[in-house]
């Protein structure tokens, strides 16, 4: 099973954020949310996830569809399936 790019890329932002967060703490003692490194953070979690987005949808719509394969083509795949 798969996890879509938005998902674990998210989790991923938010151990960044939390680590900034974090090394905050250590260095000032005060666990206060960081809004503008949280903005940050979340613009290009955005970003990436709607390029993410973009180029699979370019890369599924030039793919070849099944019904267009060549019927050798298609044998081919059937016979690597099983």
């Amino acid at each position: 099973m798969r996890i879509p790019f938005a998902v674990w890329s998210g989790l991923l932002a938010l151990a960044i954020y939390a680590g900034v967060v974090g090394l905050e703490y250590l260095n000032f003692g005060v666990l206060d949310p960081i809004w503008p490194t949280a903005r940050l953070i979340g613009a290009i979690w955005l970003g990436l996830a709607v390029l993410a987005g973009v180029f699979g949808a370019v890369r599924r719509s030039m793919a070849q569809r099944p019904a267009d394969l060549p019927p050798e083509v298609e044998r081919e795949i059937r016979q690597h399936e099983h």
